[in-house]
């Protein structure tokens, strides 16, 4: 049995999984549709009950972070029109290359490569094809100390890079290398649209009539696709990615970007040219046609502004400026080879109108998901600057209302605003940037002092913006995609209403402060000290710029090592980019904003029936002191570790799901109603300081006032006039409690605990994960967790160090293996790692390293951008 039992809020909710999405059909094809079940779930573990590793789980997880935003089918006179790349006075060669002798997609990748392969048109355009579908690249960007080995069947690559089983070069730079990609199935039901496309387009396929359910195979490779965009993205800089999926007969063209996927109408691979001029035209366009962000360039590790770079790192190692563990050789860390490459950035400041040079290499923080903000983070050199920065490259929400978050750090900055990572530099990036970037340079050589340069001679600057949502927006409605729509498992024709698609602008921040998650804090005071930095900050920009933060949460607090202090930290709040001026109370947008495990009760429970306040972010901070606190630090008997788990997935990852979106935050009031007693056990603990324990439970007793249940009021049993008065007497007491829930009511408590004359810390002690990978997954088998724990200096802790994790796991897996169905009252559709039906989220990176840490769903991803929520982190805080 899963412990998960010993926790279940009912019967219906229990289930053997941490994660849930809808019971999909069985047939591998599709199944006509019924009533759609109810079901309930947390943000799970990595790894399944049988074992799937956590090449599934990105797969489940990005499929339903994808839900309702795969658009289609576009009739392919539409695609040319709107997607195809674009190259002036270009005409294909018809059928240059023919598929007429590949016979079958089953095990037939190799013949389709060399189809390809067969015609000079690609490398004669520096892109050559390579059949991959054995032959894995290594992705790093979920977690630091997790591989995730992914091969798409079919890759286009910008290097004629050499095929070889065991190469650990190739296992390093090929997905970094790949334009394009393709994948081939063996039956039509891998068909990643059959459910969400039309019912004419449906019908080359199956004839079956009626409405559909998913079938479980289309809902994995949907999740395939995207986890393959997703990991050529995040090893390398695109603005958008084309690939193709293959069917026994037909095939589909695909256009990725982080505002949704469009696909093609389904046509005949064989026997028409559709793909052949596809390739063509791909092939002879140019780099922003095929989607590179041609602000990033490759450079040799042997360039001399490498060089530049160390000396630039070696000066901040002897300034002691950096955060503990990072040096030169951890961010460029790199084969010892010559065709080695890192990152130049030509960052554009859109205030100053100047450019300056970031160097890095691999991405430091990272979002599991391919939509949305897609945020990432870099330590990196700017060369300009001449100092080790944190960059954050991300994709803003364009619209009316989102101020970039460099204008807001400049408000808060002129207005005082303290404890700030010192956002110095950035802005969208110029669409034209790596011409942009050439003028500019070779106008500083040659410019005179005090003289400007203007983009462009000062014309307007066109920047990178994603396609798909303003496609939608401007044709949606035409005749000729009548029968386009939005899908998702269970749901069909979905507008924004039920999940928005938002425009989104490449975006680049560049930070002076180089932190460390606050989450590996090297004690609790330390931790305090952070945490009250954080609320500081968030109090000056609320009082002197009316401005709410709305996610606050454990990848948004950072730990800065002030130079030259002796230790001193100071704490900061970062990523602004979903804040909000209150004094416009108009909603920006629909649904929860914020990351789930940290978001309010009120705001779980009711979306849309409330609009997000100071005391929803301050109940936030109170989730974060909480969670950091009893995760982080032993607190109860090895027998009882189990106990405690089960009640921190409860409280911070529960999530209810229906066909019409999800709901949560029941379990958060059952930590202020007495539910889970082991809490208060917890807090008992002598490894928690005695006023570090008042302030948790002075904090807790000020919500618990504000979501007091209300009194019976059965008729008969209570006489009317002393229920009334008890319905009065209670909204009274509620209305108190809100009121008191202040900056000032918090500040004045964790202020005293870190009074300098308060001594009461000798048993503290640093972060150490009480329930890190291994034990998460015995926790799901529902096996005894006492094997991990053993004695240390610091009192019980876990034997996991960061070695023994898991890593290199397969991509590569059959659809018939995976553990998704289950039959039974209240379980589903088996994944790890998501939010099961997560309709949106996105949760973006911090600017500073540790933030976006990939570990957790702990840290998860946001609830915005629809109706529903967003889980940025792999599940349950790695």
């Amino acid at each position: 049995m899963s412990h998960l039992s010993h926790y279940a809020a009912s019967p219906a909710a229990h289930t053997d999984s941490d994660i849930f999405i809808p019971p999909l059909s069985t047939d591998p094809a599709i199944e006509l549709a019924g009533t759609p079940p109810t079901y309930t779930k947390s943000l799970g573990p990595e790894t399944s009950l049988a074992g799937e590793p956590l090449n599934d789980a990105s797969f489940a997880l990005n499929a339903n972070d994808m839900e309702g935003k795969w658009y289609g089918p576009i009739p392919m006179g539409y695609w040319d029109k709107y997607f195809r790349p674009r190259k002036t006075n270009f005409t294909c060669t018809p059928n240059d290359i023919s598929f007429a002798d590949v016979s079958t997609t089953t095990e037939g990748e190799t013949a389709f490569a060399r189809a390809i392969q067969a015609s000079t048109v690609l490398a004669a355009h520096g892109i050559y094809c390579k059949d991959t579908h054995k032959l894995f690249g290594r992705d790093q960007t979920m977690h630091p100390r997790i591989n995730l080995k992914f091969a798409p069947d079919i890759s286009f690559l910008d290097v004629d890079m050499e095929m070889t089983a065991a190469d650990e070069e190739r296992l390093e730079r090929v997905l970094g290398c790949t334009l394009c990609f393709g994948d081939l199935k063996s039956k039509n039901g891998h068909d990643p649209c059959l459910h969400i496309t039309s019912a004419e387009d449906r019908n080359k396929l199956i004839q079956r009539a009626g409405e559909v359910f998913d079938s479980h195979l289309s809902f994995h490779t949907r999740g395939q696709l995207i986890s393959y965009a997703r990991a050529i993205c995040a090893n390398s800089h695109r603005t958008h990615l084309y690939g193709f999926v293959i069917l026994p007969d037909y095939a589909r063209l695909l256009f990725f970007d982080q505002s949704g996927v469009c696909f093609s109408e389904l046509f005949d691979w064989r026997a028409t040219s559709y793909l052949s001029d596809f390739l063509q035209y791909f092939a002879a366009a140019n780099d922003i046609e095929r989607g590179i962000d041609t602000s990033v360039e490759k450079i040799s590790i042997n360039d001399t502004l490498v060089a530049d770079a160390r000396a630039i790192f070696k000066e901040g190692e002897a300034n002691d400026t950096l955060p503990d563990g990072i040096d030169f050789e951890s961010v460029f860390k790199t084969l010892h080879s010559e065709r080695a490459t890192y990152w130049l950035c030509n960052v554009y400041d859109d205030h100053s109108n100047i450019f300056h040079r970031v160097l890095t290499y691999r991405v430091h923080t990272s979002t599991p998901y391919f939509a949305g903000r897609a945020s990432r983070g870099f330590v990196a050199v700017d060369i300009d600057r001449r100092a080790v920065i944190y960059m954050k490259r991300s994709w803003r929400i364009n619209l009316p209302g989102f101020p970039k978050e460099r204008d807001t750090y400049r408000e808060f900055e002129e207005a005082g605003v303290p404890h700030l990572p010192d956002c110095y530099f950035g802005g969208d990036v110029p669409r034209h940037s790596g011409t942009l970037a050439k003028e500019y340079f070779e106008w500083k050589q040659t410019a005179s002092k005090g003289s400007s340069w203007a983009p462009l001679g000062g014309q307007i600057v066109d920047f990178a913006s994603t396609r798909v949502s303003t496609f939608i927006d401007r044709h949606g409605r035409e005749h000729a995609l009548k029968d386009a729509r939005r899908g998702a498992t269970m749901r069909t024709d979905l507008t924004d209403e039920d999940i928005e698609m938002l425009p989104h602008v490449l975006t680049v921040t560049l930070f002076g402060k180089v932190g460390c998650r606050v989450k590996d804090f090297k004690s609790l005071r330390q931790f305090c000290v952070a945490f009250m930095h954080a609320l500081e900050t968030h109090e000056a920009a609320y009082r002197l710029k009316h401005i709410l933060h709305r996610d606050v949460s454990s990848s948004n607090v950072l730990i800065y090592k002030v130079p030259g202090s002796g230790g001193e930290i100071e704490g900061l709040l970062i990523d602004w980019d979903l804040c909000a001026n209150v004094d416009g109370r108009g909603a920006r947008r629909k649904g929860r904003t914020g990351t789930w495990e940290f978001m309010s009760a009120r705001m779980l429970m009711d979306p849309k029936g409330c609009v997000h306040g100071v005391r929803d972010d301050l109940e936030s901070f109170f989730y974060l002191l909480y969670h950091h606190v009893l995760r982080y630090r032993h607190t109860v008997p090895v027998s009882k570790k189990a106990q405690l788990y089960g009640a921190l997935r409860d409280i911070f990852t529960r999530v209810n799901t229906t066909g019409s979106g999800s709901t949560g935050g029941s379990h958060k009031l059952g930590l202020f109603q007495g539910v889970y007693p082991i809490i208060d056990e917890a807090l008992d603990s002598a490894t928690i300081p005695t006023r570090l324990r008042q302030l948790m439970r002075e904090t807790r007793f000020l919500f618990q006032q504000i979501y007091a249940p209300k009194p019976p009021t059965e008729d008969g049993l209570i006489p009317y006039d002393t229920s009334q008065q008890r319905a009065v007497a209670h909204k009274d007491s509620v209305a108190k409690a809100v009121a008191e829930c202040t900056h000032e009511h918090v500040l004045i408590y964790i202020r005293h605990v870190l009074r300098p004359d308060y001594l009461d810390w000798e048993n503290d002690g640093p972060a150490e994960d009480q329930y890190p990978l291994p034990v998460r997954v015995d926790f799901e088998r529902g096996k005894s967790l006492d094997r991990h724990y053993a004695e240390s200096d610091t009192g019980i802790s876990s034997i996991h160090s960061s070695s023994s994790l898991r890593g290199g796991m397969s991509v590569k897996r059959k659809a018939s293996s995976l553990s998704y169905y289950s039959s039974g009252t209240g379980s589903g559709y088996r994944s790890e790692g998501n939010e099961s039906k997560r309709i949106h989220l996105d949760r973006e990176g911090p600017p500073t390293p540790p933030s976006d840490d990939g570990e957790a769903a702990s840290e998860g991803r946001h609830a915005s951008e629809s109706g529903s929520f967003d889980s940025r982190e792999l599940p349950d805080g790695q």
